[in-house]
This record gives structure tokens, sequence and C-alpha cells, in this order.
């Protein structure tokens, strides 16, 4: 399995300057499968990244405390919203 995580985060980092739809990025700073060095590296080469939210954890973020995971709902609502909001051709 991680040989395909491996080769997932390749793949990630090669092709994210194609990405153009709108794009927010959750990073456990404590991931040790999705290191947070390797996501800042891919985020970096993604035209329509909105935002990156490195927070405290790990690799599967459920695990978190269930007033954390109320943070992690609000972040990816906010996202939804602001991806409703923008105007048919963004990020197209």
């Amino acid at each position: 399995m991680l040989g395909e995580v491996r080769k997932a985060r390749k793949t990630g980092y090669a092709k994210a300057k194609r990405a153009r739809q709108p794009v927010t990025i959750i990073q456990g700073l404590e991931d040790e499968v999705a290191s947070p060095d390797l996501t800042c590296a891919i985020a970096a080469r993604l035209p329509n990244l909105t935002h990156l939210h490195m927070v405290e954890g790990g690799h599967d973020l459920t695990l978190l405390p269930a007033t954390y995971r109320d943070v992690l709902v609000d972040i990816i609502t906010g996202f939804v919203d602001n991806v409703n909001a923008m105007p048919p051709s963004a990020g197209e």
C-alpha cells in the first residue's frame, strides 16, 4: 500500500500545475504517510489553491477529538460555500 501512496504523490506533484478547479488542502502536521513538506511543495504548484490548512494530527484526521472535527467541518463547508459562490467559469 505504501508503494501506491508514493506513486500517487509523485503523480500528484507532476500534474498539480494542470489542476484548474479550486483546491483546499487539510494537512496533518504529524502525518507520516503524506508528509507536510511534500504537501507544501504540491500546494505551491496548484494554480487555484484557495487555502492550505496545516492542522494538528496525523494521516487520519477523522481520529481527532470531536471538538477539533468541528473545525475541519467548518473548513470544508467554507470551501464548498466559496466554490458555490464563484461564477460558473471560475476554475475551468
